[in-house]
């Protein structure tokens, strides 16, 4: 039955790309999978990688990421930026970059709408954290300015700048569509632009002929076509068909690849900044009881789910920084083999001599479903019976939201995904008190440790900032919310053909990708 299923998608999928790429089988197109659909293309709102895939294709930004082994930026938009001092960083833009259909030169007065609006509590954007320190954009002239900071603020060069909150807006269009949210606006200045967005079927990027890129470079594909397909072995079976050029893939067929390949393309395999944990939700009533959620904790067995979710493949993580990444931490507090005795105890000494039973919600994906089912057979044995939820990924990203209603508090365990950018904050700030009921599902609260994120995006010294995102992610374990399980990782395939431009992580960077001419 499941294979007749996945005959029916595959041929699905082979007719959308047949009947919908528009042309010949000369034209330049690059033809890519997402793991997921886009629900908005407004830097303040995006909630996954796949939408800052897409906005570092169609907007610039003032510094972005390179491709390469390494986590380094050059410029984009500026012309020349520097830091003044701990609070001021002086830009100017390169003149003659232009937006796409008639809305004009991008102007300082760009980048301070868009850096500005972040801050402006009537937007209510779960992204504002990265320019917390924000004060205001001070302008000089016509495209140069001064971002002025309250206090230091040091993701801004790791994070902030180069990364999603770094994309600069045409105030002009964005103040014509909509005040308080963007959704999909047609003012473009990156080296491609939205030509068309089918919801679950394909979006479209065409060259933007306007787009002047470093050196005098422009977009090397005349269109890019991206399919989300959230199940990996029907995107593998779509790249093995000739239907894409590029996906990333399940570690099983990593390891079938390794042996043959299909032909003429190259298979890579990339350190993760994802962080996957095992999460609880404290504010419902059976979780309540920290000696409960301990007990869940310490039974899980982590190398059980490396060894059958990740093939051995992966490492287990220590915390929620992975390692190379400033604050990562060396250990964990509670070992990596399950301990269903020690759970039992905790169980009984809540009240629970008899065991309890829970729900476990998880995205209706391989890894997370076979994790899913690794726990239930370990928590059994603490005499905790787990019922899986299964959900796509919109109404998984819902669940723990205050748009969920009441309905948020009966979540109780889930199987939680987080992307990252190279610096502790950008993850670590959405476990704070003010992202309850948004990005902070597990509902903990700690006044030291919103402290804490306050201080560690102003903390000067790399070794006492190191030590106090350790610190932080300590607590985090220590309440018991969190089970870390691993930062994963990123095996990918391509055709030989192309030359991919990834992010140190494998996170493609379209703008980057070339067409390989030997």
């Amino acid at each position: 039955m499941k294979r007749w299923i996945l005959t029916l998608l595959i041929i699905n999928l082979v007719i959308q790309f047949n009947t919908k790429s528009s042309g010949s089988t000369n034209e330049n197109i690059l033809k890519i999978r997402s793991i997921a659909d886009i629900t908005t293309l407004d830097p303040a709102f995006i909630v996954s990688t796949p939408e800052s895939i897409i906005l570092d294709a169609i907007h610039r930004k003032l510094i972005t990421y390179m491709p390469g082994n390494y986590w380094v930026w050059e410029m984009d938009a500026a012309k020349s930026i520097s830091q003044i001092d701990d609070t001021h960083i002086e830009f100017s833009l390169k003149q003659g970059i232009f937006f796409t259909n008639g809305f004009g030169e991008m102007t300082a007065e760009d980048v301070k709408y868009s850096f500005e609006r972040f801050i402006d509590p009537s937007l209510k954007s779960d992204l504002a954290g990265g320019w917390g320190a924000l004060d205001h954009v001070f302008i000089t002239g016509k495209y140069s300015g001064i971002i002025v900071l309250k206090t230091p603020f040091m993701p801004l060069w790791s994070s902030t700048l180069p990364g999603v909150t770094g994309h600069i807006l045409s105030k002009k269009a964005s103040t014509s569509i909509n005040k308080n949210r963007l959704h999909l606006q047609q003012a473009y200045s990156g080296p491609y632009y939205l030509k068309e967005w089918k919801p679950k079927e394909r979006i479209i990027l065409v060259r933007n002929e306007n787009y002047i890129g470093f050196n005098g470079l422009k977009a090397d594909f005349d269109q890019i076509h991206v399919f989300p397909i959230s199940d990996d072995r029907t995107a593998e079976m779509a790249f093995e068909t000739g239907d894409l050029d590029f996906t990333c893939v399940s570690l099983a067929s990593y390891v079938r690849y390794l042996q043959k390949l299909p032909k003429n393309s190259t298979i890579g395999y990339f350190p993760s900044l994802y962080s996957y944990h095992l999460g609880q939700n404290q504010n419902n009533d059976l979780l309540k009881d920290i000696r409960v959620r301990q007990a869940i904790q310490i039974a899980v067995n982590i190398p059980e789910i490396i060894q059958e979710s990740y093939l051995g493949l992966a490492l287990p993580a220590t915390g929620i920084v992975p390692y190379g990444i400033i604050g990562y931490r060396p250990t964990s507090h509670i070992p990596l083999i399950g301990d269903t005795k020690k759970a039992k105890e905790l169980l009984r000494s809540a009240g629970f001599p008899n065991g309890i039973s829970v729900t476990l919600d998880c995205q209706n994906k391989t890894v997370d479903i076979k994790t899913a089912q690794i726990i239930q057979k370990t928590l059994i044995q603490a005499g905790i019976k787990v019922k899986i939820n299964l959900y796509d990924v919109e109404t998984f990203r819902q669940l723990g939201k205050k748009s969920s209603g009441n309905n948020r508090n009966q979540l109780q365990l889930f199987l939680s995904r987080w992307s990252a950018d190279p610096d502790p904050n950008y993850t670590l700030q959405y476990f704070s008190s003010m992202y309850i009921g948004s990005n902070n599902w597990e509902h903990f609260a700690n006044k030291a440790y919103d402290q804490m994120v306050i201080q560690g995006v102003k903390e000067l010294d790399s070794i006492k900032r190191s030590k106090l995102y350790i610190k932080m992610q300590d607590m985090l374990e220590d309440s018991g919310s969190f089970r870390f399980i691993t930062n994963e990782t990123t095996p990918l395939v391509y055709r030989n053909k192309i030359i991919p431009g990834l992010r140190p992580d494998g996170i493609p960077l379209l703008h980057y990708f070339k067409k390989n001419r030997e």
